[in-house]
């Protein structure tokens, strides 16, 4: 009995290592900032070849820096756009990365709709005090986001010239 209480025991160490390496192994993926700048610039290819300006990409000591990101995307006679002064991307000791956003941004929805009607809409997405970690490798990266608050507001409509019968604030 003795002796087989000492085998398990044997053996139930190197197991307990394994599983411990093998459950610490995404911990010591990394990603750099450029990597995850390179995804999100993957998902923004949504507004088209034409769709995405940015006015500078730099990177110094572990912090790539986007400025001047504007996007537009026209589709059925409408256009939708807007931009972002400042996005930067900063890498952390433990291999994740830190995004830093503004904590407004314009969004603007201009053209004719489908019934012919012309609108012109200029809204304000309020994310401050949000936090963006990504982690993981490239191709499988984790998005941690807190947000505290989410806010969408109207600033201004007008539908075919005229002031639009709208004042709306949307939040979560």
């Amino acid at each position: 009995m003795k002796g087989s209480k000492m085998t398990a025991f044997q053996y139930a160490i190197p197991a307990g290592c394994l599983a411990l390496l093998m459950s610490s192994t995404g911990a010591l993926a990394q990603v750099t900032a450029q990597q995850v700048w390179d995804d999100w610039k993957g998902y923004l290819s949504v507004y088209g070849e034409d769709g995405v300006t940015i006015g500078s990409e730099t990177y110094a000591n572990g912090v790539l820096t986007v400025s001047d990101l504007a996007f537009s995307m026209t589709q059925e006679g409408m256009t939708v756009g807007g931009g972002m002064d400042l996005i930067t991307l900063t890498e952390q000791a433990d291999g994740s990365v830190l995004v830093a956003m503004p904590d407004t941004y314009p969004i603007t929805v201009t053209g004719t709709d489908s019934d012919g009607m012309s609108i012109d809409l200029a809204m304000t997405l309020n994310q401050a005090g949000s936090t963006f970690n990504v982690s993981g490798a490239p191709g499988n990266m984790t998005y941690v986001v807190a947000v505290p608050r989410y806010e969408l507001t109207v600033d201004h409509l007008m539908v075919d010239g005229e002031p639009g019968p709208l004042d709306m604030v949307v939040g979560a």
